[in-house]
């Protein structure tokens, strides 16, 4: 866990296409997915994620907003993004 931030929760955790189906729009879908599970089915307020750098434009392409940036274990920086539930 990152210790200064484990008071958010719940987690968007280890998302991952496989090279062999990259660029198809596979992780658009999967993300749009688990979105709408978490805001409409579970009702959640708000969402959370973590990832490298150079993934935090795909995600605030899908209107995840950064919240902070810190090293975490063999990763010199991860990006820390949230997103509200549109339908509350």
């Amino acid at each position: 866990t990152l210790p200064h931030i484990v008071q958010y929760s719940p987690w968007l955790v280890s998302l991952f296409v496989d090279k062999s189906f990259r660029s198809q729009g596979l992780a658009y879908r999967l993300v749009e997915r688990l979105e709408w599970e978490a805001f409409v089915k579970l009702k959640i307020p708000i969402f959370y994620l973590w990832c490298e750098p150079n993934l935090a434009p795909f995600y605030a392409k899908l209107g995840w907003i950064e919240f902070d940036r810190s090293p975490y274990v063999n990763y010199p920086q991860v990006v820390h993004m949230k997103k509200q539930n549109p339908f509350i």
